[in-house]
């Protein structure tokens, strides 16, 4: 019996089915690197939550957890600045503290789109009900009165951080390292918004238990710059944010 070859034709559409099931299967093939994988620039990155833990955990930890400065998962801080003004200062930095900028215009490395991409991330962490209720003191003002300022510290903050400030149940407020490292509105922040998350109060839940007026927390912001002295090479007032 003789063997007969099959049609060209029937051969033509064998190899090109064959070559067409082999190229679909490129997707699946062994060491092919999944969408999620493929190298992309950093500029690409606008995921909040890989920006958040490469730019900002380190210091400000997140909804949860103690880090260096204080916590951006703050509702009351939160609800103290604006997007408008964390826009800002994410994008510029302050100067003369460890707030470095982020925007490349100003010597950082994220694009505008990726801080827009972090503030709003960071407000969605903002819970209304953790806010004290009230109306909250200004988020910016000129200090005040600091021998004002020695009073109301003496009678709400003195109990935790010792009558002079230089610690009880709590750290020193007075050391000129720690206040050399912080600009005058993230005194002011600390008053308002507390530190939750190191039981600090905010300016509602006083140990008297009567709110601070914006000019209570003027005046012992002054209390507590008086404490700073003059660093060589300071930064003029109106440089400090």
């Amino acid at each position: 019996m003789k063997f007969k070859l099959p049609h060209i034709k029937f051969l033509s559409l064998w190899f090109g089915a064959l070559a067409l099931s082999l190229l679909g299967g490129c997707d699946w093939m062994p060491g092919k690197p999944s969408s999620k994988n493929i190298w992309k620039p950093p500029e690409a990155n606008l995921d909040f939550h890989s920006l958040y833990s490469t730019n900002c955990i380190a210091c400000h930890a997140g909804p949860k957890g103690i880090a260096p400065s204080i916590s951006l998962g703050n509702s009351t801080y939160l609800a103290l600045i604006t997007p408008e003004k964390m826009r800002e200062v994410i994008s510029k930095g302050v100067p003369g503290t460890a707030m470095p900028p982020f925007l490349e215009q100003f010597g950082g490395r994220l694009t505008e789109a990726q801080i827009d991409v972090l503030v709003k991330g960071i407000f969605a962490w903002k819970d209304s009900k953790k806010v004290p209720p009230g109306p909250l003191p200004h988020y910016s003002a000129s200090p005040g009165d600091a021998s004002r300022g020695a009073q109301v510290y003496s009678v709400n903050c003195a109990s935790c951080h010792g009558v002079e400030g230089t610690g009880g149940k709590a750290g020193s407020v007075v050391d000129s390292s720690y206040l050399n490292l912080v600009s005058d509105q993230y005194l002011r922040t600390i008053v308002i918004a507390g530190r939750p998350e190191v039981g600090h109060p905010n300016w509602h839940d006083t140990a008297t238990g009567k709110p601070l007026s914006d000019q209570d927390v003027a005046d012992v912001v002054a209390w507590l710059i008086s404490h700073r002295g003059q660093r060589k090479g300071d930064l003029p007032a109106e440089m400090r944010r």
